[in-house]
């Protein structure tokens, strides 16, 4: 299975590098799908839909969580690298010089090991190209909090949509999650399925309307 797939996971690859940042590489993206191609190998039972199917939404997701770690490490390093500079430049206008190491892990609150750890992964990760990962807009980063009343509202209504949505047979629901959570485009559902684009509109809008019924109901 892993030999007759590894076009597919070079695929998916080039599919998500099209919105990734510049720094990210093809190569990586590869690897780690290949990686989720023979995990996804083991835990593999037929369960009347093709492998493909299943390995496309794990390889993808595979290479999403990937682009999140990496994005978030180095929005941490560039955090870590604007205290880094304010600490240094205090102590240099109290002292007259640059701080040594010690006097740098001493003012931020760490043992020299510790500052040292943080130091190298700053290093290693480059905090040059941030801009072209962060953005204020960007779903990955933001950090919009509801007040009590929006936070129990939402709970409720993902509680209810959770439950209907097991109501909903396994192709609709795996349509319909290929669709929303893994951004797939009919086509390629399609495709994975071994059936027409405009079938899976048509289940699509089928199982919406389900869901819509049930949560009016509800």
């Amino acid at each position: 299975m892993v030999k007759d797939h590894q076009g597919l996971v070079t695929k998916i690859a080039w599919q998500i590098k099209s919105f990734s940042p510049d720094q990210i590489e093809i190569e990586d993206l590869i690897q780690v799908g290949l990686v989720a191609m023979v995990e996804a190998a083991g835990k593999y039972v037929d369960q009347g839909h093709n492998f493909s199917t299943y390995l496309y939404v794990r390889v993808r997701g595979a290479m999403i969580d990937y682009l999140r770690n990496v994005c978030s490490l180095r929005r941490s390093s560039v955090e870590w690298n604007k205290r880094l500079r304010r600490v240094s430049d205090q102590l240099a206008q109290q002292n007259g010089q640059e701080p040594t190491e010690v006097e740098m892990a001493e003012a931020m609150g760490m043992d020299q090991a510790e500052f040292r750890k943080n130091a190298d992964r700053a290093i290693d990760v480059h905090v040059d190209s941030l801009d072209e990962v962060y953005c204020d807009s960007s779903s990955w980063f933001t950090n919009d909090e509801d007040d009590q009343h929006e936070a129990l509202e939402k709970s409720q209504m993902v509680e209810l949509l959770a439950a209907n949505l097991k109501k909903l047979n396994e192709r609709e629901q795996m349509i319909l999650n290929c669709y929303f959570i893994e951004e797939m485009q009919l086509d390629e559902i399609g495709a994975a399925l071994d059936v027409s684009s405009v079938r899976v509109c048509q289940i699509k809008k089928r199982a919406l309307e389900k869901l819509q019924a049930a949560m009016s109901a509800n």
